[in-house]
């Protein structure tokens, strides 16, 4: 796809939808510019080589990506409010080595992303989008809290994979105002580390409401049955928070926690 020397946009367009549509990231970010009024752009399945996105969009309230990317950076965009992140990174760099991480600097590579974070009231990310995010190192918390965070979900998550548990735990401790967390497992096996790290968090939601648990496939065999049998007991003794997630209890009051391809060893 390419644009005409002489495009000047579209100054009333609200919505841009873009599905398996093949443009270089500098007609991209023309394209987003050239659409002052835009409050909502989805992006799916655009070309693997891109390795930079550059948004534009001053009026942009919702963002959504599938796909890869490299890089990515947004300017002008103080009104985002939404975004759900589903990417693919190169799986020669390994993000997995908790060793090899230097202290976390959210402002060296990733352009302004951190502080987009900042004002989001709703993130979904998957597994790949966190281990993005933990490029260089993850500490505690946020040098910054998510404040304005209150909705995160987090799909396609991998115990198995120390960069995306890490990174989880840092967003989390970071919103202290968060109200609805739902997290998708994928592997989960019920070994006692997966089966504490989901305990512990739910300890320290003391102000939890409403709880959902469910699984496409632990139920249906006898491990799965007694594992998610452990997880309601645990809930109904009702512990008090403790402090291995993130030291001080959390606001949350929906919590969905579903185990995908539970496996058993």
């Amino acid at each position: 796809m390419s644009l005409p020397p002489a495009f000047k946009g579209f100054s009333r367009l609200l919505r841009l939808d873009l599905n398996s549509v093949l443009i270089a990231p500098a007609e991209l970010k023309k394209l987003i510019s050239k659409c002052p009024m835009l409050e909502y752009v989805d992006l799916h399945n655009l070309d693997r080589e891109a390795e930079k996105l550059e948004i534009d969009a001053s009026n942009l309230k919702y963002f959504s990506f599938f796909g890869s990317f490299n890089l990515i950076c947004f300017k002008n965009a103080s009104r985002l409010t939404k975004m759900s992140m589903t990417c693919f990174i190169d799986e020669k760099l390994d993000y997995d080595m908790f060793e090899d991480y230097a202290i976390f600097d959210p402002y060296e590579s990733d352009g302004n992303l951190i502080e987009v974070l900042g004002q989001l009231s709703y993130l979904k990310s998957n597994g790949r989008f966190l281990k993005f995010l933990a490029r260089g190192g993850v500490s505690w918390k946020l040098p910054t809290n998510l404040s304005h965070l209150t909705d995160l979900c987090l799909s396609s998550f991998r115990f198995q994979c120390i960069a995306q548990v890490m990174c989880a735990l840092c967003l989390i401790r970071s919103s202290p105002n968060l109200q609805s967390l739902e997290i998708i497992i994928c592997r989960f096996s019920g070994l006692e580390p997966e089966m504490e790290f989901v305990k512990h968090l739910l300890s320290a939601a003391t102000a939890l409401r409403k709880l959902e648990i469910g699984s496409n496939y632990a139920a249906k065999t006898g491990k799965g049955s007694k594992m998610l049998k452990e997880l309601v007991s645990f809930c109904l003794a009702s512990p008090k928070a403790t402090d291995h997630i993130s030291r001080s209890p959390l606001p949350i009051k929906w919590f969905h926690l579903k185990l995908t391809c539970c496996l058993e060893i």
